[in-house]
């Protein structure tokens, strides 16, 4: 049976541009985060973050989401665009919205091709 880090990677396989939905956001899992960021490496993504660990005080010691120069990344607000700021990460505030409209904004190139 394939690991599921191979499932991902054939999942995404041709994937011209990949929208990751607050996966990368919080350690709520961990490895799938991990797996993902791995896998996304030097590709197109867009990181579209609802929440950040250092919100929640469970997750005070948690460094944040990964990124990297082929990523954008977007937040659901100001406060949270600050906060990745002050960390290095430029982000770009797009209200709590429906993926479409996300697409369409930030990555034109993933509205051609979605799974």
């Amino acid at each position: 049976m394939p690991s599921h880090a191979d499932q991902l990677a054939r999942a995404l396989d041709g994937i011209e541009c990949v929208i990751v939905e607050n996966v990368c956001s919080l350690p709520l899992n961990d490895a799938a985060g991990s797996a993902l960021a791995a896998l996304l490496a030097g590709r197109p993504a867009v990181l579209h973050h609802h929440d950040l660990p250092w919100q929640r005080p469970q997750f005070l010691d948690h460094k944040g989401p990964p990124t990297d120069p082929a990523w954008r990344h977007v937040t659901i607000n100001a406060q949270s665009r600050d906060e990745l700021a002050a960390r290095g990460i430029d982000a770009t505030v797009i209200p709590n919205t429906s993926t479409s409209i996300l697409r369409q904004a930030i990555a034109p190139g993933c509205a051609q091709r979605s799974r």
